[in-house]
């Protein structure tokens, strides 16, 4: 039975007295809390991008009620890591951490305004003497795509820029000589850096220089650009492509394009498709119709050396797939394992043990598997910047990564995807793990279609659109069936050459690994549609 306020009074003098404590927080101020906590739980990330449906967060909520807000290092009051900037997209505390990055927000949103794709990259960190990359820069008519370097204001690069300006461009930006000036130089060339930021070209990028960027920095401010651009850009901005400074290529305005254009694929019909088998002879199959894909993030998988018999990467474990990146870094994994990568590999190793065992489950319980699988590779990523689902992910991968304070994002990468995938094949009740996907039957299938490159994302317009249509298969022609004259092509493959424009909001949506052997089949498309079969690429 409910014990009555006389029994409660007599409990709580028992408790004070036999455990020489006593609470701090009343009921109405630590139900706001609980309130506060769940508000954050639901909505981690605030307001959706479109902004139709309005969200309070938990420090709106305390602040209505009259309670103080998180601190940033309050560990108990936040839900999540503490430390997401102020400046990130997926920050909605009231006392956050402040950001390199907050002394160029207006600018880089302003300069930003008009741009349908931002090409950008940094060398942050360190005194940077020059650029690798060169950026092509266009003003054109139709799609205007805006290229961006931002670079430590303390740099070697920065002094010897602005150097070269002619007295007459620096009129033309507002910065003018003074008879104090010969006196003073350095008041000068503060005046010329405060004129001149985000005003210059260099290279084909429009430099954008951060105050106090020159030294090493912490991991929520290096990973801040690559991983969770949104605030930063114009709300105009379709398509953000981030580009690693060490990026063996320098991209141009084709690359650009191409792709943002691997961000849509068109609906799939039934078709047939061929493939040559060793003895000479071609096999016929017959693919099933695919739905429409839009992809929220696209980026390339991780190289590594160990393959199957049908020439696809093999399983490889945690610990292998850590020093693949290391290597891709420009790492040495030889060396002794970071501190930082050490943890976060170990934590990733205990859950896919922990989760996967079999002990205490019931035979008739779905069995969903913890599996690292999903390895990629960031010296390049397209961001679509209009999805709110989009928004959303980068937000859950930029948090993952932030708390583990070390370099190898993809790792945070393989973890969120499992996580996501996990609870999307729970939420649409999808087949568990006893049951084989398609292409473990038919591995022809991994050659002939790319649909094992579009991951899922839990969203309805997904559930709708593959409660309609069956995942890929395909079914081998008999070849009494198959005519000896008939031609087709070897794969079931249609490529986008075009870049997407529209934002529908009825696509399926995915993040795409795109592998390196459809790569060169689409932009061998593109190059026949856009140059008459000759590719612009460097």
């Amino acid at each position: 039975p409910p014990l009555l306020p006389k029994e409660l009074s007599q409990l709580a003098l028992k408790t004070r007295h036999s455990l020489q404590w006593s609470p701090t927080t009343s009921l109405s101020v630590g139900l706001a809390k609980t309130v506060a906590w769940h508000l954050d739980d639901a909505f981690p990330y605030g307001d959706k991008i479109d902004k139709n449906v309005s969200v309070e967060t938990g420090d709106q909520f305390r602040t209505r009620v009259g309670i103080d807000t998180c601190a940033p290092d309050d560990l108990l009051c936040h839900v999540g890591p503490t430390y997401l900037p102020c400046l990130s997209e997926c920050s909605t505390k009231d006392q956050c951490t402040p950001s390199i990055f907050e002394g160029v927000a207006s600018l880089v949103l302003e300069s930003t305004e008009g741009c349908d794709i931002v090409l950008y990259t940094q060398s942050l960190g360190y005194n940077v003497q020059d650029i690798k990359l060169q950026a092509t820069y266009k003003e054109d008519v139709g799609i205007m795509v805006c290229n961006f370097a931002f670079v430590p204001e303390d740099s070697r690069l920065v002094d010897a820029v602005i150097k070269k300006v002619p007295e007459g461009q620096l009129k033309s930006f507002g910065v003018k000589h003074t008879s104090k000036d010969a006196k003073n130089p350095e008041a000068f060339k503060k005046r010329k850096i405060a004129g001149l930021n985000g005003r210059l070209l260099y290279k084909g990028w429009i430099l954008i220089w951060v105050k106090d960027a020159h030294k090493p920095l912490p991991t929520h401010d290096m990973s801040a650009l690559k991983l969770s651009p949104g605030k930063l850009f114009s709300p105009e901005v379709h398509h953000a492509l981030f580009v690693d400074e060490n990026f063996p290529v320098s991209p141009n305005r084709d690359d650009v394009l191409f792709l943002v254009g691997q961000t849509d694929r068109p609906a799939l019909p039934e078709r047939n498709a061929f493939r040559k088998l060793g003895s000479g002879k071609r096999r016929k199959y017959r693919l099933s119709a695919e739905p429409e894909r839009r992809a929220a993030m696209l980026m390339s998988p991780l190289k590594y050396t160990r393959f199957t018999e049908t020439g696809e990467p093999a399983k490889i474990s945690v610990y292998e797939a850590t020093k693949y990146m290391q290597v891709e870094m420009g790492e040495n994994p030889e060396e002794k394992e970071a501190t930082g990568v050490k943890r976060q590999r170990e934590f990733y190793e205990r859950v896919q043990t922990f989760v996967n065992r079999l002990d205490f489950r019931s035979s008739n319980e779905a069995w969903y598997k913890y599996e690292l699988k999903n390895w990629i590779r960031t010296r390049w990523i397209v961001h679509n910047m209009k999805l709110e689902e989009a928004r959303q992910l980068r937000c859950d991968w930029y948090q993952e990564h932030v708390q583990w304070n070390n370099t190898l994002d993809q790792l945070s990468f393989a973890h969120v995807m499992t996580t996501r995938e996990i609870e999307r094949r729970i939420a649409f009740q999808e087949p568990d793990d006893h049951v084989k996907p398609a292409w473990t039957d038919t591995p022809e299938l991994l050659h002939l279609s790319d649909a094992h490159e579009w991951l899922p994302l839990e969203s309805e317009k997904n559930r709708m659109a593959f409660e309609n249509l069956p995942s890929a298969t395909c079914t081998i022609v008999a070849d009494h069936m198959v005519d000896k004259d008939e031609k087709g092509p070897e794969d079931g493959l249609v490529h986008n050459a075009k870049v997407p424009k529209s934002q529908k909001n009825d696509m399926p949506l995915f993040v795409r690994v795109v592998s390196e052997r459809v790569m060169m089949k689409a932009r061998k498309v593109w190059a026949e549609v856009h140059h008459g079969g000759v590719s612009k690429k460097k």
